[in-house]
């Protein structure tokens, strides 16, 4: 090989190996860059024995990161709906003094000292004090789930939004993809980007991917509804419905009406098809919200109509047939009665109606006695349980079972996630030992290379004095 040769080896090999080393650099620069997979500098072989950077090589397995996807998609829906149900568990709380349970009992045992004295005006103020307080109760439970639906709604949209604005980033990077196949450096940030919007996207929504060869993707539902094909993004909306709800125990029908949140997908309403990701938390959030207001409204709505029953069938202290002790406060009557309403109708301690003789008004307790009585009694519409019974274990025990539940299923999803993540990051991400052992290996070239022009141009500098 003629010295010429020598040095045209010489450059090539230098200039390759610089490359390399701007790899590993990229690489220990991009060390904590988040969606960053690394780059291996490729080398080849030349005919004439020297050595071309042939490309960075991104570290990359398409089948373990589609795993990570799918199970990024459980771990945020559980973690979204596990933060949701606390949330709605403290509501009911009596650890925290925001539940009614107590409320319930003062209200009940409150009747004692009527009981005992019936013409005592202390004994029925304070009956009438312990009913406020427990109207209080209920009013704020159901106004603590009526915000957190509101919240929870804004929450959606706001979900949605950011949804649409990734949809729409991805078919852009899509685009770039296709229009930079022979640019290595843009092609790899590129993938990168759209690594990165995948995982995003994946902890929003339940999707599949469809990885193309030319490294562009499609975007589907899981139920097969496009997202995003190749440079084009199709929006999802939310739009909110009225619906009416309704509870019958029989005698009185309660009517109410509760909001109901839709997601569509080119205007196809794919509410109930999302299962995983935070929307579809966010959507499960609602139906539990929604499901715990009827079941208080449920409550309240026979509570008051039964203590009504048993007021009004009695005679208060003036004489008089018992008024109402619960009305509906945007009615001023009995109608629609609900947790949303339910209002102490009168403050009059002499309006209590603890007898059920109106020539015994001073002395006769029956009637607050056949009050106190609905403690224990159990009523079909309540799942034949007591007042008691069913706010214990049909609202406050039921969110609590849902709660620790939910947590254990986002405990072993979390678990799962970032197992998958960690054999990702090992197999992707930068480990500075080994970028640092690969930079001493490449500068050593670097500096062989370098090596062989000085020594190649010692001896052409030889050469050219003989001939002087």
């Amino acid at each position: 090989m003629s010295l010429f040769s020598n040095l045209a080896v010489g450059s090539q090999a230098l200039l390759s190996f610089q490359k390399g080393i701007s790899s590993v650099n990229k690489n220990m620069t991009n060390v904590s860059t988040d969606g960053y997979k690394r780059e291996i500098p490729i080398f080849s072989d030349l005919p004439n024995g020297g050595v071309n950077f042939s490309e960075a090589k991104r570290v990359y397995d398409d089948r373990l990161f589609n795993r990570l996807l799918d199970t990024n998609q459980e771990n945020s829906y559980y973690q979204e709906l596990s933060s949701n149900l606390q949330e709605i568990e403290k509501t009911f709380s009596d650890t925290t003094g925001t539940g009614f349970s107590d409320a319930l009992n003062e209200f009940f045992n409150s009747m004692n000292d009527i009981i005992t004295a019936p013409d005592n005006l202390a004994a029925r103020d304070s009956f009438l004090s312990k009913t406020q307080t427990l109207i209080g109760r209920i009013r704020d439970s159901y106004e603590s789930l009526s915000s957190m639906k509101t919240t929870n709604s804004q929450s959606i949209q706001d979900s949605i939004n950011t949804l649409n604005d990734k949809l729409h980033a991805l078919a852009k990077i899509n685009r770039s993809i296709k229009t930079n196949q022979n640019n290595q450096e843009t092609l790899n940030s590129m993938l990168n980007q759209r690594d990165v919007l995948l995982q995003d996207i994946s902890s929003l929504i339940d999707t599949k991917v469809r990885f193309n060869s030319d490294h562009t993707v499609d975007l589907f539902s899981a139920k097969g509804h496009a997202l995003v094909l190749y440079d084009k993004n199709f929006k999802v909306e939310y739009q909110t419905s009225q619906k009416d709800e309704t509870v019958d125990d029989g005698s009185n029908t309660l009517t109410y009406t509760k909001s109901v949140s839709h997601v569509l997908i080119n205007g196809v309403d794919l509410t109930d098809d999302f299962k995983s990701g935070k929307i579809g938390a966010k959507i499960q959030t609602e139906k539990r919200v929604d499901e715990l207001i009827k079941r208080l409204n449920t409550f309240t709505f026979k509570f008051a109509n039964e203590v009504n029953s048993v007021q009004t069938n009695g005679y208060d202290l003036n004489s008089n047939q018992g008024k109402n002790l619960f009305i509906n406060e945007n009615s001023n009557d009995t109608s629609n009665i609900d947790a949303s309403n339910i209002k102490l109708n009168f403050l009059d301690p002499k309006l209590v109606a603890a007898s059920d003789n109106k020539d015994e008004l001073q002395s006769n307790n029956e009637n607050i006695k056949n009050m106190q009585d609905l403690k224990n009694k159990t009523f079909s519409i309540l799942d034949n349980q007591s007042f008691n019974e069913y706010y214990n274990s049909s609202i406050v025990a039921k969110i609590g079972f849902d709660t620790s539940h939910i947590n254990n299923l986002f405990e072993e999803k979390s678990t799962l996630f970032n197992s998958l993540k960690e054999k990702l990051d090992n197999l992707s991400g930068v480990n500075m030992d080994e970028e640092l052992i690969e930079l001493t290996q490449l500068q050593k070239s670097y500096q062989a290379s370098a090596r062989i022009i000085t020594v190649t141009n010692e001896m052409l500098d030889s050469v050219m004095g003989l001939v002087k």
